[in-house]
């Protein structure tokens, strides 16, 4: 049976996991049951569904050659690098430059260095004196040669001439054509993981970290945004050009360095005398001040509670098109896509805080601090995951932190198999992007996930106090996990070497069973937790300390078990036998939790658990396993022992009611209610709905319509699902609506839909929700806007969805060659996401002419994403031959929940609430 968890993706949408976890399952791509965003929580960036699938490098045994990855030699110790560039036209996608490296060896005589350079053109090379070098390019490693040895006691510096032409990666341009001719012109950079190799020559990997500098010249009036400071602006009326001088004085790792260039407006800050800068597109000035407003407030909170103050000269915050991920924590220089701005009517139950604080953090985490190689991927993104979150709790409360945790925690919990290789300090990779996905992206959730144990078992005091001795003594340089396990010993003086191998170096996580039994005769309660997950010699018991409360009546009694064994059992004595026992209320242990006590229990403890975490699983329980969920008969005695339906019902709709709760424990009683499939659980849905003073808070509301679609097939629900559709204050209540309609399936739903599809909204939430809902449907009148909003010209994140709507679409009979024809002609369109969704589609329709096509795409020019999306779905259509009838039926319908996640990784991306990103 599927577990029912609640997952949220942004406030005010709420999604089953449990159908997500069988979406998965059906798709072949089960492994993290959602991610959202930022590279993050889910929300911050490469933090997607689209990273699910398996990422280790395959061992060879023919070879034996080892498949783990390591760092990179550093023979030569960097000590600065300055760019000078040079735009002469910005719609050539090209530039010329001279990157010169100042160096000293590290020990020894050095003859010869090698940089990472991938297409680029290398003109010359000459080291101090204007000194010629002999140097070797095959297109990736540039090999510079010495006639005598680097000398051990000065620096030298090598500066190389070359030219950028059009790069694949690391440089994207979005630039106005006649398609975009309202579109600013935006170029940026994107570093993390490899990628600053096709832009400038470097070693590039995080084995060293020096001071830069970049001087470029680009045409009036366009702005540059670069690492630390500006030094000067130097304006060329002749040329007609500006030539920007910016200095980064913190050393930092090569993939940090950024350049944006283009048109914004910008919007002036401060924190203090730290110049605080939003730059957003032409027109978005207000969306920008909306969405930023609270940068100077998360400066100062993480400046205090670190005792470490924000390191860098200024702080900017840039929204460029077409970036891949939600944002990126280049030093002092944070990127983000032009999705996450908010506007007004978004700004009533959405925000980019999650997205803001994760990438603010990483300031310190992953900048200040860098992993010293990928492998310690997670001291970067667990500790911006973490932070992100403690500042959810400086801004909503202890609850909020509460379920943001066990949230992130449960997604681990289904994610993170002890029958899978990957752990959390992971080098057997194929490629250093993939880590950021691996199990739904290890490195955010669970990283996150560990710090928050070890806050849990050393208490406030102590763990910021590790934190602040970890800044402080790694601040400027690179570090591993042993690392930050030996400042906890030093600072605690206790051993965390356990803790540290079990969390950090074995997958998988714990997976209990806890039993309670009564001992009337002695008063003493008994509690036996197993752990039921594969255990043997290479895999060992889990060892952690589990909080237990147990209340009888006014008194409160909490004890800490020392879990070690396969099974342990404490016996508590007490005064009365206790009305409600709790495993785990402050979700301190990373593990998935079954709990035996009864009906009555789980009841008291929904209405009356310690803590809301304790309360949640109550909501959990009640709708999947609780006893007294089995359809209602009026007549006829409840079976002893049980909680009947009704009560559960009551108990559930209350808290949905009571608008003093938390919106997180109101929105998951919605969601129950919709699990339970009954009558009298729909009714309290729908009176909730309609109590004009009832929902008002729009979190809460979007939760309940989104689970209305339980009951989308009886007539009252069809009704009220419809009025929210039309008309919502909350563009996620509308959202949540429209999902819905595709159950109802009359005339009257599509009419609303062919209204919806050209609704603007913040993000395209609401178009989107209406093409993905069109392509539900099967009509073929959801061709013609499917077509309209995938066309080169609308916005690069809505594309993606309108072109898988048009190949669930493409399944029709009468409208497949129109379908497939256009999904054709996509597979060349400039856009990435764009190309990779078309494959997709094309993957769905899967015929002989869609597999011409994507065979054809094989040894065109490809970005590492986009070829492996083409291997995916040549692999799902190899050996396949025409289905007919029900075969048909059943696999377009499985592709369709595959399209459908796709749909929700699009959503993820654009929420951002993570490279989550990056939040990187």
């Amino acid at each position: 049976m599927v577990e029912m968890r609640l997952v949220r993706l942004e406030r005010g949408m709420v999604l089953h996991a449990g159908w997500i976890l069988l979406f998965a399952t059906l798709c072949g791509v089960m492994h993290h049951p959602a991610s959202a965003g930022t590279r993050e929580r889910w929300s911050c960036g490469r933090a997607t569904l689209a990273g699910l699938r398996d990422v280790v490098q395959p061992f060879d045994p023919k070879s034996g050659a080892d498949a783990n990855r390591f760092p990179a030699d550093r023979i030569v110790d960097f000590r600065h690098l300055k760019l000078e560039l040079h735009f002469d036209d910005l719609t050539a996608r090209s530039f010329r430059g001279r990157a010169s490296l100042t160096v000293r060896p590290v020990t020894g005589t050095i003859r010869w260095l090698v940089l990472d350079a991938v297409d680029l053109y290398i003109d010359g090379v000459v080291a101090d004196g204007g000194v010629e070098l002999h140097y070797q390019h095959d297109a990736r490693k540039l090999v510079l040669e010495f006639d005598r040895p680097l000398p051990v006691d000065r620096d030298t510096t090598i500066s190389i001439d070359y030219r950028c032409v059009k790069p694949v990666e690391g440089m994207y341009f979005a630039l106005p054509d006649d398609a975009y001719p309202n579109r600013s012109l935006a170029i940026h950079t994107q570093g993390e993981a490899e990628f600053s190799r096709y832009w400038f020559p470097c070693l590039d990997a995080p084995v060293d970290r020096c001071t830069t500098e970049i001087v470029v010249t680009v045409p009036a009036p366009y702005l540059t945004i670069s690492n630390g400071r500006l030094v000067e602006t130097r304006p060329n009326e002749k040329a007609g050009t500006i030539t920007y001088h910016w200095r980064q004085d913190v050393p930092h790792v090569f993939y940090l360095v950024s350049l944006i260039i283009g048109e914004f407006d910008v919007i002036e800050d401060h924190w203090g005398d730290v110049p605080v800068n939003y730059y957003v597109p032409p027109g978005r000035r207000d969306d920008g001040a909306r969405t930023y407003s609270r940068t100077p407030e998360m400066m100062e909170f993480f400046s205090v509670l670190l005792a470490e103050d924000y390191p860098y000269a200024k702080y900017a915050q840039t929204n460029v098109h077409l970036f891949a991920w939600g944002g990126m924590e280049n030093t002092s220089a944070t990127t983000m896509t032009d999705t996450a701005l908010i506007d007004e009517r978004a700004a009533l139950d959405n925000d980019e805080e999650g997205l803001i604080a994760h990438e603010l953090a990483h300031q310190w985490f992953g900048d200040l601090i860098t992993c010293a190689s990928w492998d310690h991927l997670w001291l970067n993104e667990g500790f911006a995951t973490f932070m992100a979150t403690v500042w959810t709790e400086e801004s909503q409360g202890g609850d909020a932190y509460l379920v943001e945790t066990w949230e992130r925690m449960q997604g681990v919990a289904s994610a993170d198999s002890s029958d899978t290789g990957a752990t959390l300090v992971f080098r057997d990779y194929s490629h250093p992007d993939d880590i950021f996905g691996v199990k739904g992206s290890l490195p955010y959730s669970k990283g996150g996930s560990v710090l928050h144990m070890l806050r849990h078992q050393l208490g406030d005091d102590l763990f910021w106090k590790v934190v602040r001795t970890y800044l402080d003594r790694f601040r400027g340089r690179l570090a591993e996990t042993d690392d930050l396990r030996l400042v906890v010993e030093d600072v605690t003086g206790r051993s965390f070497e356990q803790f540290f191998t079990q969390w950090t170096r074995r997958p998988g996580v714990p997976e209990l069973d806890v039993k309670y039994r009564w001992d009337a005769k002695h008063h003493l309660a008994e509690i036996t937790v197993k752990q039921m997950q594969s255990i043997d010699r290479r895999r060992p018991a889990f060892a952690f300390p589990l909080d237990v409360y147990f209340r009888c009546g006014d008194e409160e009694i909490r004890r800490t078990i020392d879990i070690t064994e396969r099974e342990t059992s404490i016996r508590v004595p007490l005064s009365a036998e206790p009305d409600l026992y709790c495993v785990d209320p402050f979700t301190g242990v990373l593990a998935s939790l079954k709990c035996a006590k009864s009906p009555a229990m789980w009841i008291t403890q929904l209405q009356r658990g310690p803590t809301i975490v304790t309360r949640m699983r109550a909501v959990q329980h009640l709708a999947t396993t609780g006893e007294g969920v089995r359809p209602y008969k009026p007549q006829g005695d409840e079976a002893e022992g049980t909680v009947p339906i009704l009560e559960t019902i009551a108990a559930l709709a209350d808290l949905l009611d009571n608008r003093d709760e938390h919106w997180e424990l109101r929105a998951a009683a919605a969601a129950a209610l919709g699990e339970l499939h009954q009558p009298v659980a729909m009714e309290r849905l729908i009176d909730a709905l309609t109590d004009r003073d009832g929902l008002t808070d729009p979190y809460v509301r979007a939760a309940t319509v989104e689970t209305m679609v339980d009951y989308a097939h009886e007539q009252p629900a069809a009704e009220l699902l419809k009025r929210f559709a039309r008309s919502d204050p909350s563009i996620n209540v509308e959202a949540a609506a429209i999902n819905a309609l595709p159950r109802i399936h009359d005339e009257e739903s599509i009419s609303i839909l062919l209204e919806k599809v050209h609704t603007d909204s913040y993000g395209n939430i609401v178009r989107g929700a209406a093409l993905s809902a069109l392509a539900e449907f099967g009509d073929p009148r959801g061709l013609e806007p499917a077509l309209q909003y995938a066309a080169y010209g609308q916005h690069s994140r809505l594309r993606p969805r309108a072109i898988r709507a048009v190949g669930r679409l493409g399944v029709l009979p009468e409208l497949g060659d129109e379908a497939r024809d256009a999904l054709i002609g996509w597979l060349s369109d400039p856009q990435r996401r764009t190309v990779r969704a078309a494959i997709e589609a094309l993957a769905i329709i899967d015929d002989s002419e869609s597999r011409a096509a994507l065979d054809g795409l094989r040894h065109a020019a490809l970005d590492r994403e986009t070829r492996i999306t083409l291997r995916d779905a040549l692999r799902r259509m190899d050996g396949k031959p025409d289905e007919i009838g029900p075969t048909r039926v059943l696999k377009q319908a499985v592709q369709s929940l595959k399209e459908a996640l796709s749909d929700l990784s699009d959503r993820v991306d654009e929420i951002e609430s993570h490279r989550p990103t990056d939040a990187s």
